[in-house]
C-alpha cells in the first residue's frame, strides 16, 4: 500500500529537529572545543601574531545555537514541503 505524506506540521518536527540537532551538537562540539582548548597552544609559530581562544562559555552556548538555527530552518523546510505538495504530490512510501 502507498502512503503519501500531504503535511508535515512544522512546530512538531522542528521541536524534534531542533532536539536533536541540540544534543549531537553537545556531544560532538563540547569535547572537541575542551580539546582544542586545553591541548592547542594560543599560537601558531609561523609568523601570525598570538590570539586568545574563544572563551569556553561560547562552546557551551554553541549546542543550544545549533538547535535554535535548526528549529528555525526546520520550519522553513516544513513550510516550503506543505507548499510544494500541491505540486509535486509529497513523500511517497509503501507499507504491509
Amino acid at each position: 500500500m502507498k502512503v503519501r505524506i500531504r503535511r508535515l506540521p512544522p512546530h512538531q518536527n522542528a521541536k524534534v529537529a531542533g532536539i536533536l540537532i541540540g544534543v549531537v551538537a553537545a556531544i560532538i562540539i563540547v569535547p572537541l572545543s575542551l580539546f582544542a582548548t586545553w591541548f592547542i597552544p594560543n599560537h601558531v609559530v609561523h609568523a601570525v601574531p598570538p590570539h586568545p581562544h574563544p572563551p569556553l562559555l561560547f562552546f557551551l552556548i554553541l549546542p543550544f545555537m545549533y538547535a535554535a538555527i535548526g528549529y528555525v530552518a526546520t520550519i522553513l523546510y516544513c513550510a516550503i514541503y506543505n507548499r510544494m505538495t500541491g505540486l509535486l504530490g509529497g513523500f511517497e512510501f509503501e507499507t504491509d
